[in-house]
């Protein structure tokens, strides 16, 4: 392991950094003959224990500067194994894990750029985050060693007020890209695009009333999304007595299908939300 870390100035910073490790699939994952049992099923044996050799390099430049109320954040690493582990085998239904045998080279690289920024007139704060992953891997389908692409994307805007008023707002927006192939030649690509955005109202008088309400968007398939509302406020009645008021899921969605892809398969799980409910409550201090 190596790290070189330089300040350029008092507020701005550059780091490098290289590993070159060697690992270990856990033993217990290699077995000499298939086995269908009732809590298990192995479908190809892995007889082979290696020690895979990889390695990664990471550059960071971070640059804080408080006093003008600006920072940015770029992060950019890439690895790669010389003699990976690949998947081989697939444990059902009790508990699920992955049998790994020895492969051909797979890389990884990401991209991070984080940034905000103080804008002393508007009275609000400004923030953008991207992120992006392009990985390339060997996996095995119907007993053939096949390379598999995985390529991600995805840009977040925040918008943050601070105006000296008894009303401020948060508003973000984000935008997501996944795809998942492997290479053939037809090279039919599994894609999914999602977007996320939430609105959120903070009203505060003095030290007596706060409310907040919190607006909630998700598109997260082709006709697949759902929206959410929920609603707090709170009176301080006496010094030693408060009132507050909640509201949760006041449009009542039901459910949220999450969608992923993988190379050879597409999957719907779905989560049940929790009902429109109100909460009144009344606390006392002694």
């Amino acid at each position: 392991f190596f790290e070189y870390r330089k300040n350029i100035t008092e507020f701005k910073t550059f780091q490098l950094q290289y590993q070159l490790e060697k690992s270990l699939t856990e033993e217990e994952n290699f077995h000499p003959a298939s086995l269908i049992a009732g809590n298990a099923t192995v479908l190809q044996t892995s007889t082979q224990i290696k020690f895979p050799l990889s390695n990664q390099i990471r550059l960071v430049y971070l640059s804080n500067n408080i006093l003008k109320g600006t920072q940015l954040l770029l992060s950019i690493s890439h690895s790669k194994d010389f003699s990976p582990n690949t998947v081989s085998s697939y444990f059902s239904p009790e508990y699920s894990t992955y049998m790994m045998l020895p492969g051909d080279k797979s890389i990884l690289t990401t991209v991070n750029v984080n940034g905000e920024k103080y804008i002393k007139v508007l009275k609000s704060k400004v923030k953008i985050e991207c992120q992006g992953m392009f990985a390339r891997r060997n996996i095995y389908i119907n007993n053939i060693l096949k390379d598999n692409i995985l390529n991600s994307a995805s840009t977040q805007f925040k918008w943050i007020t601070a105006f000296p008023l008894p009303v401020n707002i948060e508003l973000s927006a984000r935008v997501s890209y996944f795809e998942n192939y492997t290479v053939t030649q037809a090279n039919i690509k599994n894609q999914l695009s999602q977007y996320q955005g939430y609105g959120k109202m903070k009203i505060n008088f003095s030290q007596r009333f706060y409310s907040s309400i919190f607006y909630n968007y998700y598109l997260l398939a082709t006709n697949n999304s759902f929206k959410k509302i929920d609603i707090y406020a709170v009176i301080k009645a006496t010094k030693n007595c408060s009132i507050s008021l909640t509201v949760h899921n006041l449009l009542n969605t039901s459910k949220i299908e999450q969608k992923t892809i993988s190379p050879t398969s597409t999957d719907i799980n779905e989560f049940q939300l929790i009902q429109r409910y109100f909460l009144g409550k009344i606390s006392f201090s002694f």
